[in-house]
């Protein structure tokens, strides 16, 4: 597995990866594309995902339980892989007869999805609400829609 959204590499270091994969004869490729740290993925319909989901402002220094309070670098860290970025890593993984299983986190661990959006912090509790309530919500149902559109593309 190759956790991208916590700690984002140049696309140089997956191919290499995919090639240690393939030297180890192991044939997938658990690719951590999205999760609360960050959104990796251009989905053209929504650019601001990337533009904005895909960074952080600074990055926890040692562990969480190391320092009380949290030291923080203060460096912002991101990026993001284009489409045709990551069909050329699924091709290269393919021609090494490596399957790439791409992991996209939603609803949950989607932190990094609702940033660009305006009251996203709204929306994301009307979301859990109607998720483990039932209750229904117009702005819920739109944001459902956006996470739902961004799979298709």
């Amino acid at each position: 597995m190759l956790d991208v959204c916590r700690h984002y590499v140049p696309i140089d270091y997956i191919y290499k990866f995919i090639d240690l994969l393939a030297m180890n004869k192991m044939n997938v490729f658990h690719w951590h594309l999205t999760d609360d740290q960050g959104w990796r993925i251009e989905i053209k319909k929504y650019p601001k995902l990337t533009e904005i989901g895909s960074k952080r402002e600074k990055t926890l220094v040692d562990y969480y339980y190391v320092n009380y309070p949290q030291v923080f670098d203060g460096k912002e860290h991101g990026g993001y892989y284009t489409q045709e970025q990551i069909k050329d890593v699924v091709a290269y993984a393919a021609s090494k007869y490596i399957n790439v299983v791409p992991e996209i986190e939603m609803p949950g661990h989607a932190l990094a999805a609702p940033l660009p959006i305006r009251n996203c912090h709204v929306i994301l509790h009307r979301l859990i609400k109607y998720l483990l309530h039932g209750v229904y919500s117009n702005r819920c149902s739109v944001r459902v829609k956006q996470l739902s559109n961004s799979l298709k593309e």
